[in-house]
């Protein structure tokens, strides 16, 4: 059986991936297309060609001609006693899809790319983050006029792509109220087009993507693809990050027993945000949930992050408030109604809006490097509910270890330090110990 899905549905935009069912195996590869969720025919597993998406045609050309593929690999390996590997598998793919040319693009530097990724151990949310990368690097060969070639990385061509990355937003205009390329980038998104309009990135962003590709870089040092790494002599960015803020017990609990009455979808959502504040997890782990995720009034859950790493449960005791949430909404497949994850985060800050939180947050901009204050309501989102879990915890046992095994930090964990603030109170209570 063969089929195509999207990768990210609950997104604006998702990639399209082909999934192959044979001999009790499955095989799964993007097939490097991103599509607007709201074209695509879940029904036909094909996009919706409108006029205002004439490139559906173009989509759809593609996915029809790479299951043809696929059924003829699948019909001369069907008398095999051992399926292929998913590397085999694609491989022979590529070969009916590329013809002649298939021998002069597997080792290019986006094949190597994709070789990278299928060797790599990782969850589908970290393949997806490649993935972008894989489009950002793209565009930029399409910028140079100029084939990326991976023996002829430099560190100057890491401060060229640093330089895309900071200016692609610049590529487009506003006309008539609708953004799109200047007339001289136009070719570059004829050939990768993309439905969303380049943002500016901040520092941060452009640290993650640098990361991203050292990664891979370093792995075709490993491989013997390059001699040599690009990045000695490249300076690459550092993530900034600003003082942690959350919100107190006390704006937790008004939150929660604020009436919403008269918006029963903004309260279910209310009750979501509430529980996920007193159980700390991601989003991504969040929406994983179900009743089998809880025993005995404890929550347990393996992060999805880090799986690939270690595969530490993760057990959290429900307070009485958790344990009224989850029982008010007993009986569904998940443990809670949810709704799109884009649309939960809208709906916190409509949540926080209505209910008054509203003061001052000083934050760091990303982008510009400088300090900034915003009202809560405003940047209140799932990650806070988070962030809100461990900063009242470590609040009161000031132990990063112990918080990191409600939280899944690793012990030592760097990153530990972007959720909880060594506030005022804890000071005081450190210098008490000096009487």
């Amino acid at each position: 059986m063969i089929t195509f899905l999207l990768v990210n549905p609950e997104r604006e935009i998702s990639s399209i991936a082909m999934l192959v069912s044979h001999k009790g195996k499955k095989y799964k590869r993007s097939v490097g297309i991103s599509v607007q969720v709201k074209k695509w025919n879940k029904t036909k597993k094909r996009v919706r060609v409108t006029a205002d998406y004439s490139i559906g045609n173009s989509i759809n050309n593609n996915l029809n001609t790479l299951e043809s593929i696929a059924l003829q690999v699948l019909d001369s390996i069907k008398r095999n006693a051992t399926p292929p590997s998913r590397t085999e598998f694609f491989t022979e793919i590529d070969k009916l899809y590329f013809g002649e040319e298939y021998n002069k693009k597997k080792n290019s530097f986006f094949d190597l790319f994709t070789e990278f990724l299928s060797s790599k151990n990782i969850s589908q949310t970290r393949i997806n983050k490649y993935n972008v990368l894989k489009r950002d690097l793209q565009r930029f060969e399409a910028l140079r006029k100029s084939t990326l070639i991976i023996a002829e990385i430099t560190s100057e061509t890491l401060k060229e792509f640093e330089l895309f990355l900071i200016s692609e937003h610049t590529f487009w205009h506003d006309v008539n109220g609708k953004m799109s390329p200047l007339p001289r980038y136009e070719y570059i998104y004829k050939i990768y087009p993309e439905s969303r309009t380049p943002a500016p990135r901040g520092t941060n962003t452009i640290a993650t993507i640098t990361k991203m590709l050292r990664c891979f870089m370093n792995w075709c040092l490993l491989n013997k693809h390059i001699s040599t790494s690009p990045f000695i002599g490249y300076e690459a960015k550092q993530e900034v990050y600003g003082t942690p803020f959350y919100i107190s017990i006390e704006e937790r609990n008004h939150i929660y027993k604020y009436d919403l009455s008269s918006r029963p979808k903004l309260a279910i959502q209310r009750d979501i945000f509430v529980f996920q504040c007193l159980v700390g997890c991601r989003i991504s782990d969040l929406y994983n949930l179900s009743s089998d995720n809880i025993s005995d009034d404890i929550l347990e859950y393996i992060p999805q992050k880090t799986i690939t790493e270690r595969t530490d449960t993760i057990r959290v005791p429900l307070n009485d408030t958790a344990k009224d949430i989850v029982n008010k909404y007993k009986g569904g497949e998940q443990v809670l109604p949810f709704i799109a994850k884009v649309n939960y985060n809208v709906a916190i800050k409509e949540i926080f809006n209505i209910c008054g939180l509203t003061r001052l947050i000083t934050i760091m901009n990303s982008r510009t490097g400088k300090e900034e204050q915003k009202r809560l309501c405003d940047i209140a989102s799932s990650h806070l509910a988070r962030r809100t879990f461990i900063g009242n915890i470590y609040k009161q046992v000031k132990d990063p270890n112990l918080v990191g095994s409600l939280s899944g930090h690793k012990e030592g964990s760097r990153a530990f330090a972007r959720y909880r603030n060594i506030d005022d109170d804890i000071k005081k209570d450190l210098i008490k110990l000096l009487d």
